[in-house]
């Protein structure tokens, strides 16, 4: 169990240091989750002033092939509300592919959660999907779990609604977060 413990510390660790050293920017997501251990990074792009996404998939998958995908992403806007960015992405999702069922789970000052699932069609996946937008001092951040087919079980649903709810912005050269 302390050996769980320890390896799930490390990989936050090393997690948070891959963002903070693959970035330029001042604060990013911090988070932690023990189901991640076999993952590793699979794609980091900076925007430059317009943000960066990070995606993660467990190992030997790429963002091409997932069947589960964790991603933190950096919008630099910074008059958009997390509820907005919200009902823009339930907006977008439904464009192309209107069976998708979207719920705001929580709506709080400085985030607001979301959870989404759908069959699918030609243009979209179906997938099931947890995520979360965040207010930073640089943007409107996003963290979120995806996964591929039917909709997760309530046990995954669980854990992973943990590691996106717990998760904060954290500031990288205070190392700490950024509202407790």
């Amino acid at each position: 169990m302390a050996r769980m413990k320890i390896s799930t510390l490390l990989f936050a660790t090393l997690c948070f240091l891959v963002v903070s050293c693959a970035s330029t920017y001042e604060e990013t997501i911090a988070y932690s989750n023990e189901d991640m251990q076999n993952w590793g990074l699979a794609e980091f792009t900076d925007f430059g002033r317009g943000g960066s996404i990070l995606e993660y998939v467990p190992a030997g998958q790429t963002v091409k092939n997932w069947s589960e995908l964790f991603t933190v992403q950096l919008f630099k806007i910074k008059d958009t509300s997390p509820a907005h960015a919200i009902d823009s992405m339930r907006e977008r999702i439904k464009g192309v592919c209107p069976d998708v069922s979207f719920l705001t789970i929580a709506t709080e000052p400085f985030s607001s959660t979301y959870e989404f699932w759908t069959l699918g069609n030609e243009s979209f996946d179906a997938q099931h999907e947890l995520g979360r937008f965040l207010v930073g001092d640089e943007g409107l951040h996003r963290v979120a779990y995806a996964q591929k087919g039917p909709r997760m079980d309530a046990t995954t649903r669980a854990r992973w609604l943990t590691t996106i709810t717990t998760a904060v912005v954290f500031d990288v050269n205070n190392r700490k977060p950024l509202r407790e």
